[in-house]
């Protein structure tokens, strides 16, 4: 029997020793050797030697040829061994190579095995022992076995000293971690203080990731409890993040808002907002807020220089799309500043540079997403003709195609008088009355008929003003639509109850922000206490821009909290606010339904918070 098992030896090595002769010979290899050259070099030597010598070239010429990705031959190379004749750590080496050669030929299953046969890996090189934990955490993450990919992470950490090496396995450890659907079901388990403390900071950011305040508050504590920890002399970037979203409380702000001009109606409201907002607290904790001119000032930036040369520690505004262009140029801010409107294109601004604002993409979208939610796939759109129009057929039709949905047709409309060809022509109405009129002439004799609207469609948006809604939507019933679903933006709706002037606006869903729509106690009572002061800080547009103040103030403290921790939202007058990566301030709004003429809050189960854009 052996000899049989030494002629297939030998038969395989020689194979292997002409095949790799046929790219060249070698008799001695150096540093700058290819991994070709390597095995060849190996594998003639292992064929001049007996023993445990030959094994030794023989576990080399596998490496090298390991290096190539030639996993059958190394495979080929090592089941010709017999493990019956190997030593202990042979034995280790040989599990470990074979699992890696299983991995390159995505034999998946068998290299687990072998991994899991490797009882010793402390009699390995500490090159292999690296190469056998990183392998094996890669092939369990992969099968998604992720806590168990982690455990060889954590062990993984003893070994490498590489800063980068460390931070990049710290980081793949930390996702496993994050995968792992309940840790508390570990924890228990483990007698490793090393591993005891990856899973206590694994389960705080999983308990506390919509409470940072709480988290920042354990975390301290986790860090003076682990104070020697790889993880607290290197924290993962998420746990890092969050170590620094401490809250902004800024004892002097500055308001840069325009005084003069088109835009000064809009500022005003905005400014009654936040004033209000401040009145809402004890007089010892108000900010001094400094008030300055941004319609005087050309140069937003030595504006903003000018605010933090009189001490402001916050800035709001400006305003005007175009001034915020201006002031994002700045390389540094060395004061935190919140905008009042977003820039037209997606940049990476400092941490500390904020957009806030009332853009009709966001509707648009939030409309798609909720319209999908809803299970409609095919939508047709009507706008406005204009920059507003464009920019929300253009933002719900992006919106809904990433979903999966079909935006079918867009149309256009202008004046009043627009308005009945429009809904034609979007409802295919216009085509069934000119193929009637066609027949008609044709055949020169009255024909009885009834106009058909398209039916390939499952509902329609439409952006339109409170007085455009109330004309467009009656034509939409006329031309046989009156039930397929639409959804609008909060244009449609002025904030007053006027159920004989929306009677016509029936079953149509609108989104809007809270303070409009909420059924809230404490936002009813804030409500009624602002419309004695500000009569009109709850009605028509000037309501969102009051909304906009107020949020704008009382986001503050949160800001960075928010912008660190992805799901952690807080509830404001204009929505559900959140913040995101770009630092713009998102709005997840309150969904309404025309009912009699009246717009009622649907329940919180058909609501629609959007955390996709």
């Amino acid at each position: 029997m052996n000899r049989v098992k030494n002629i297939t030896f030998y038969t395989i090595l020689c194979l292997l020793i002409t095949a790799l002769a046929a790219c060249g010979s070698t008799s001695s290899i150096n540093s700058q050797s290819s991994p070709e050259e390597q095995a060849q070099y190996y594998l003639t030597k292992a064929q001049k030697s007996s023993g445990t010598k030959r094994i030794d070239w023989l576990f080399l010429a596998s490496e090298a040829l390991l290096a190539q990705q030639r996993t059958d031959k190394a495979l080929a190379i090592l089941n010709s061994i017999n493990r019956n004749t190997l030593s202990n750590q042979a034995l280790q080496l040989h599990h470990l190579l074979t699992a890696q050669a299983l991995t390159l030929a995505e034999r998946n299953s068998q290299a687990l095995g072998q991994y899991s046969q490797i009882s010793q890996p402390e009699l390995l090189k500490s090159y292999q022992l690296i190469s056998f934990h990183r392998g094996y955490a890669e092939l369990l993450a992969s099968m998604s076995r992720h806590f168990e990919s982690s455990l060889q992470r954590i062990a993984l950490t003893q070994y490498i000293s590489d800063t980068l090496e460390v931070q990049e396995n710290n980081e793949l450890l930390w996702q496993s971690l994050m995968l792992v659907n309940n840790l508390s079901i570990y924890q228990n388990s483990i007698n490793s203080r090393l591993v005891a403390g990856w899973l206590e900071l694994a389960s705080l950011a999983k308990n506390y990731a919509e409470q940072p305040d709480v988290l920042i508050t354990n975390l301290e504590q986790w860090r003076l409890l682990y104070e020697n920890h790889p993880a607290n002399l290197q924290l993962p970037i998420d746990m890092a993040r969050a170590e620094d979203a401490r809250s902004y409380r800024p004892d002097v702000i500055a308001l840069l808002l325009p005084e003069k001009g088109s835009l000064t109606t809009s500022a005003k409201q905005i400014r009654d907002g936040l004033l209000a907002a401040i009145y809402n607290i004890p007089v010892e904790q108000r900010p001094e807020i400094l008030f300055f001119d941004s319609s005087k000032s050309g140069d937003i930036q030595n504006l903003y220089q000018q605010a933090v040369d009189q001490g402001a520690t916050f800035v709001i505004g400006p305003l005007r799309r175009q001034a915020v262009e201006d002031l994002a140029k700045l390389e540094y801010f060395p004061v935190p500043v919140m905008t009042i409107n977003r820039l037209s294109h997606e940049l990476y601004l400092p941490q500390n540079f904020y957009q806030f604002g009332l853009p009709v993409e966001d509707e648009a979208r939030q409309a798609a997403i909720k319209a999908w939610e809803d299970g409609l796939n095919r939508a047709i759109v009507l706008v406005p003709n204009g920059v507003i129009g464009e920019r929300t057929s253009t933002a719900f039709t992006e919106q809904f195609q990433r979903l999966g949905g079909e935006t079918q047709q867009i149309i256009n409309y202008g004046s009043g008088n627009d308005y009945a060809r429009a809904v034609q022509e979007l409802l295919g109405v216009d085509k069934s009355i000119a193929r009637h009129s066609s027949l008609q002439q044709l055949l020169a004799v009255t024909l009885k008929s009834e106009a058909r609207r398209r039916q390939d469609s499952d509902f329609l948006f439409f952006k339109a003003s409170v007085k455009q809604a109330r004309r467009i939507k009656p034509f939409i019933d006329f031309y046989y639509a009156h039930d397929l679903p639409l959804y609008s933006t909060s244009s449609i709706y002025n904030g007053k109850q006027q159920p004989q002037l929306d009677s016509d606006l029936d079953n149509v869903l609108f989104c809007d922000i809270p303070w409009l729509l909420s059924n809230d106690e404490s936002v009813i009572n804030l409500r009624n206490r602002m419309a004695d002061i500000w009569p009109s800080s709850t009605e028509t547009h000037s309501a969102r821009l009051f909304a906009l103040g107020h949020d704008l103030f009382t986001l503050i403290p949160d800001l960075n909290k928010l912008r660190n921790f992805p799901h952690f939202q807080i509830q404001g007058l204009s929505g559900v606010l959140s913040v995101d990566q770009l630092g713009h301030i998102q709005r997840s709004l309150s969904w309404a339904k025309f009912n009699k003429g009246k717009a009622i809050l649907l329940s919180k189960n058909n609501q629609s918070i959007n955390e996709s854009y």
